[in-house]
Order: structure tokens, then sequence, then C-alpha cells
């Protein structure tokens, strides 16, 4: 998974409980929204309110130099848990559940998703720096896109 985005891979269901939940107002993640370009130039992320809730999706260039949606995102309450539900390309929805909101940074984890398990958002200035990561052990990784407006 490379955007968060775009983050963005095969994914299962969301784990982690409201015992947890950081209580947020929507108007707390308006920070996400907007068109983002990687640095690089080749993928792109989008995010937008529908409602309540936050509609994204990541893009990259293809090989005909039109842009190829890839994954798409849901930032929603779900039993009032809020929860990134992403969908990459051909592959079912995977849900994460929101466990740290603090300014301009959020974290959601899915612990028992084999890859990514957890899926970070930090913004800063006109930058937004998306990390997807394994946490498990020896097989740990991250990796990491900078976006720019």
């Amino acid at each position: 998974m490379r955007g968060l985005a775009g983050l963005l891979c095969g994914l299962a269901l969301s784990c982690g409980g409201a015992s947890s939940q950081p209580t947020v107002h929507p108007g707390e993640l308006t920070w996400l929204l907007g068109q983002w370009r990687s640095e690089t130039g080749h993928f792109d992320e989008h995010w937008q309110m529908d409602g309540e809730h936050f509609v994204g999706w990541g893009e990259r260039a293809s090989g005909t130099g039109t842009p190829e949606v890839f994954e798409r995102m849901t930032l929603r309450r779900i039993a009032g848990v809020w929860t990134l539900e992403a969908t990459p390309r051909g592959q079912a929805p995977v849900r994460f559940t929101m466990v740290r909101l603090h300014g301009r940074e959020v974290v959601f984890e899915n612990p028992s998703h084999d890859d990514p398990q957890r899926i970070r958002y930090r913004r800063k200035h006109n930058t937004l720096v998306a990390r997807v990561e394994r946490l498990d052990g020896e097989n740990a990784r991250t990796i990491r896109m900078t976006y720019l407006r």
C-alpha cells in the first residue's frame, strides 16, 4: 500500500475496541483534506468530505501518463469507532481503527492484518507524510510517502 495511503496491498478486517478510541469531531481531521502529490510526482492522494465522513483515493501515473486509481479509502465512524477502510484495487476492504489523534497526526491500526498493520498521517505546513508499517518483530518495515500541496 503506497498512499494511505496511497497508501497503500492486500488487507483484512479491523480489530480494536471503542475503549481506546479517541474522542474526535470530524472538524479535527479537516487538515487531511485536499489534493496531495508525492515528491516524486508518481503518486497522488486526494481527500474530501462527504457529509460526516471523509473519502479518499490514491492515484499513480500509468504507462500512458493517465492517472489510475489504485486505492479507495473511507474515514468514518462505524459503531461509534473512527475507522479507516482501505480498498486497494481488486482486493477486499480492510479496516483500521483510529488509536491516536494528536494535533495534525492521526494513527490507525489493525494488528491482525498481515501488511500493513499501522497507517499514520502527519501534516506539517504544506507537507503530508503517510507511513504504512508492518509491526511484527523481525519482519517489521515502514514505507514512507511524502506529499506536497
